[in-house]
């Protein structure tokens, strides 16, 4: 008894679907629905098919001729085991993924909240005479309440150097 392979049950499998699409060119012929003969969409799939294989590089020849030759288990339980460690690999490597995506993202956007609030902090310290580094909070407090407040005049002259 010949084993089965994954090259078999491939052509088995085209065998399949190209009596399906004959048995439904039949019945839509005899209603007049305009399809493509079957021997034409046999010719035309094993057209594309070689010229795939034809082009693709050598590295994926050889694994489709490695996969091609490899025994169908008739057992199911090895298969349904594989997919689930391949689930699992392929849900560890998405998180890792979103969860770097997501380290990335927040640092652009906390990145541009601290540069919004720098910007706003440095166009009212030009509108007004708060000096953000030189003094501290209550220092600032203390020079503002001792005497009036600078006009826009004295506050220009004070900037050019007249005082």
């Amino acid at each position: 008894m010949e084993t089965t392979t994954v090259s078999n049950a491939s052509f088995v499998a085209l065998e399949s679907i190209g009596k399906i699409y004959g048995f439904c060119y039949e019945q839509l012929r005899q209603v007049n629905v305009p399809v493509p003969p079957p021997e034409y969409i046999q010719q035309a799939l094993f057209g594309i098919l070689n010229t795939v294989y034809g082009y693709a590089p050598p590295v994926l020849q050889q694994l489709f001729q490695t996969l091609a030759q490899l025994p169908i288990q008739a057992n199911i339980v090895p298969v349904i085991l594989a997919l689930a460690v391949l689930y699992v690999i392929y849900s560890v490597i998405s998180a890792l993924v979103r969860s770097v995506v997501r380290v990335v993202m927040g640092f652009i956007r906390f990145s541009l909240i601290v540069a919004a609030i720098a910007c706003i902090a440095a166009m009212i310290q030009q509108y007004y005479d708060i000096p953000v580094f030189e003094n501290t909070f209550g220092q600032y407090m203390q020079h503002h309440d001792q005497g009036p407040l600078f006009t826009q005049q004295q506050q220009q002259q004070q900037y050019h150097g007249y005082t």
